[in-house]
């Protein structure tokens, strides 16, 4: 669980999408083109709807302000619990690292017959990616 406190440019709309994800709670948000960010500012929180799991926040009646770093959000994110898939996802990804560092030949990528050439995978596995990317940090506004 972690506190952020976050400023944003966003285009006039009544949706932002946090930072970071799942949102286990909204302290407080300010829309203020001043910058300011007193307590005339503030959106009651009767006036949102936050969808945590998405890192979305719809407000009801006002509209983010299109101005540099009108809006000020702060608000807790992180897992009580890491998901699973993110533990078998790290497992795999450190012991791929571990077998890499010892020599073994594991993340074949691709294998051409003809000059026998083997590609290996370099970073980290396809398979750890495709479970990382679920849980990608979204930035920015949707209408």
């Amino acid at each position: 669980n972690t506190s952020l406190t976050e400023y944003y440019y966003v285009d006039n709309t009544r949706t932002l999408l946090a930072r970071s994800k799942p949102i286990n709670s909204v302290v407080s948000i300010h829309i203020d083109t001043d910058w300011a960010y007193g307590s005339d500012t503030l959106v009651s929180a009767s006036n949102y709807t936050v969808y945590t799991s998405y890192g979305m926040i719809k407000t009801i009646s006002d509209v983010f302000i299109r101005w540099p770093n009108s809006v000020k959000l702060v608000y807790d994110v992180g897992y009580a619990t890491i998901p699973y898939d993110i533990q078998s996802a790290v497992k795999e990804l450190v012991r791929f690292w571990y077998e890499r560092g010892t020599g073994a030949r594991v993340g074949v990528r691709s294998v051409n017959v003809g000059d026998k050439n083997i590609t290996y995978e370099t970073d980290i596995p396809a398979s750890v990616k495709r479970v990382m990317d679920q849980y990608v940090l979204w930035r920015g506004i949707v209408r």
